[in-house]
């Protein structure tokens, strides 16, 4: 795993000590050889199994799923690892009380009282017009000036883009 969970995790958390060792586990059935890559890592002094999802289609439901066959074969606290995941399977993800990380993005730990997301940098875009706009729309109006302009023109005339 290049790209690790202990990366993410040191980038939001770098005063939490973390060793990474990675795991071949045995007896466990084909198809998560297929899906999933494990490793193992200690946080703090406290082993969890870090589970990187291969396959971007699987979501909370499949994971829930597995983690329990995984917890029987090897009973370590889970984290899932993911490149990206979907808002809507973030939630219920969240919901589900399930340990993620996902790439650069977001940390949930619940089990470390951990829960970091990345900050979104939206500008807001003001839609409300100001008193000088409006009044330079009334004055447009009443003198006629605004036949065959387009809603861009106009916008110009106004101020606001």
């Amino acid at each position: 795993m290049k790209d690790t969970a202990k990366n993410t995790i040191n980038k939001y958390l770098p005063s939490l000590e973390i060793e990474t060792k990675r795991v071949q586990l045995k007896n466990l059935p084909l198809i998560y050889e297929g899906l999933y890559s494990f490793e193992r890592m200690d946080v703090s002094g406290k082993s969890f199994l870090v589970i990187e999802v291969k396959d971007e289609t699987l979501g909370p439901k499949d994971f829930k799923k597995h983690g329990r066959v995984l917890k029987d074969k090897l009973d370590y606290p889970q984290i899932w690892y993911l490149k990206n995941l979907h808002f809507n399977k973030v939630q219920r993800m969240i919901r589900n009380e399930l340990n993620f990380v996902i790439k650069d993005k977001q940390v949930y730990l619940p089990l470390l009282n951990t829960s970091i997301k990345a900050e979104n940098t939206k500008n807001k875009i003001r839609s409300d017009l100001t008193s000088l706009s409006v009044s330079t729309l009334i004055r447009q109006i009443l003198l006629g000036d605004l036949t065959r302009k387009s809603k861009v023109e106009i916008s110009e005339l106004l101020g606001s883009r």
